[in-house]
């Protein structure tokens, strides 16, 4: 729905300010939230205008001081409000990419629940850059995303097919490590062998295989993504070793091996370099297990210090 002017307003005057009431109660049955705008000026068609926002969930009353004004001057105001109905697209579209309704929406967890439970309003959200930086900035609304919206492997995909992730999610360190953390390793994430390590590209984080373990051992972790209509995954990787060893970079997509990058060190440290990586995923369909593999195999003795990374998933569709 558009932006509609609200009637049922009430102003106090003060020496050089004035409050404005309003009451939004008639609308709470319609609609989950509002952005109101207090539009005032010294010209009555208000082209000097002055707007100040205000996030309303629960309508109902609120108010709104204006201050600043000189004394013995008029002022003429309007009070209008864009409704924010979480279910449709259309009332989700009004605002979106106002910053200042993001920052009190994510950070409101009950509106959160409300949010990420919407197919609708979520799919604003992964369409908006503003929107998708607010909620990756976030830890009470990425904590929403998690338990309400990615158990859903279709939503999943919704998510790693936004255009904005690489800006927004993978360039955040707390957002990045959210979701590395929802994949089924074979061993805890608490053991020493699997973690999430730092991007050396990136703010963000990297899911981390180290190797700390004995020689010809492989750990991976598994995340579950519908991959309906889906052409391409895309990924960076690389390994390293610092001892005399083989170190392994293997993607897996339902048992069928689509990476497999092993570097042969013999009498020499080092591993696969930061790369790009692209799988055609054309051929599967449907909720698939996308497994990440870290493995190494020494050809010396000793206790072997590497690693192999993955970062930054992406789909295309």
């Amino acid at each position: 729905m558009a932006a509609i002017q609200i009637g049922n307003v009430s102003e106090e005057v003060a020496f050089n300010d004035f409050t404005v009431n309003v009451d939004l109660l008639d609308l709470a049955e319609i609609y989950d939230a509002a952005l109101l705008k207090f539009i005032y000026g010294q010209e009555p068609d208000l082209s000097d205008s002055t707007t100040l926002s205000q996030a309303m969930f629960n309508l109902g009353s609120t108010s709104q001081v204006i201050d600043g004004l000189s004394e013995g001057e008029t002022y003429y105001y309007k009070v209008v409000a864009d409704t924010v109905a979480y279910n449709s697209a259309a009332s989700m579209g009004n605002v979106i990419d106002e910053r200042g309704f993001m920052d009190d929406l994510t950070d409101n967890e009950v509106e959160m629940d409300k949010v990420t439970d919407s197919v609708t309003a979520m799919d604003k959200v992964t369409d908006s850059e503003i929107a998708m930086d607010k909620v990756t900035d976030s830890e009470i609304a990425m904590d929403k995303v998690v338990n309400n919206y990615w158990i859903d492997p279709s939503n999943l995909s919704t998510w790693l097919l936004s255009p904005h992730i690489i800006d927004t999610m993978w360039s955040k360190e707390m957002a990045s490590e959210k979701f590395w953390k929802t994949g089924t390793p074979t061993i805890p994430f608490t053991d020493n062998e699997i973690s999430v390590g730092t991007v050396p590209f990136q703010d963000g984080l990297g899911l981390s295989f180290d190797y700390n373990f004995n020689d010809q051992a492989t750990t991976s972790v598994i995340y579950q993504i519908d991959l309906t209509n889906i052409s391409q995954l895309k990924l960076k990787a690389e390994s390293y070793d610092s001892t005399a060893a083989r170190t392994l970079i293997r993607v897996r997509i339902n048992g069928t091996t689509e990476i497999s990058e092993t570097y042969n060190g013999g009498s020499i440290s080092g591993g696969t370099p930061l790369a790009d990586y692209t799988i055609d995923t054309t051929t599967y369909e449907g909720i698939c297990d996308i497994q990440f593999i870290g493995g190494r195999y020494s050809n010396t003795s000793g206790t072997p210090t590497g690693y192999t990374r993955y970062y930054q998933i992406q789909l295309i569709e």
